[in-house]
C-alpha cells in the first residue's frame, strides 16, 4: 500500500487511516492510499469515504472491538458506484449476488488486514482461518 496526494502525487510516509487528510504540501489534494491486491494486479487508490465504506460494511464503528466483524455486507446508493468501484479494483470489496440482490458488496480479507484486524476479528468477518 502507497500513501500519497491525488493531486500533485506527493507520496506520503504514514498509515492507512491517514486517508482523507490534506495534503501535507498544500497544493489543496487530498492523502489517498493505493492499495492492490496482489504485485501484479491494477489497485485503486481509495479515499477516507471509501475507506468508511469498508468500515460500515464490517461493523467498525467506535472503539468496542467485540462487535466489529459481526456483518461483511453494503448495500450501496447510485452516489457510491464511484467509491465501488476503487474498492473492487484495489480488493477491499467484491460485488456478491448470493443473496438474490445485485447491488450488494462484501468486504474481502484485505480489507480486514487494512483495518488492523487481528486473527479473531478474521475469522469472525470472513469465516475460517484468515
Amino acid at each position: 500500500m502507497t500513501l500519497g496526494c491525488d493531486d500533485c502525487k506527493h507520496q506520503i510516509d504514514g498509515r492507512f487511516r491517514m486517508a482523507g487528510l490534506p495534503c501535507p504540501c498544500e497544493c489543496g489534494g487530498q492523502i489517498k492510499a493505493f492499495v492492490s491486491p496482489t504485485s501484479d494486479a491494477p489497485g485503486a487508490w481509495v479515499t477516507g469515504g471509501d475507506v468508511r465504506r469498508v468500515m460500515n460494511a464490517l461493523g467498525v464503528r467506535g472503539p468496542d472491538r467485540s462487535r466489529w466483524g459481526h456483518r461483511n455486507h453494503y448495500a450501496p446508493g447510485e452516489r457510491d458506484a464511484e467509491s465501488m468501484r476503487r474498492l473492487v479494483d484495489a480488493g477491499l470489496m467484491r460485488r456478491d449476488a448470493r443473496d438474490g440482490v445485485a447491488h450488494v458488496y462484501r468486504a474481502m480479507p484485505l480489507a480486514g488486514e487494512l483495518l488492523g484486524f487481528g486473527p479473531t476479528l478474521m475469522r469472525r468477518a470472513f469465516g475460517g482461518g484468515s
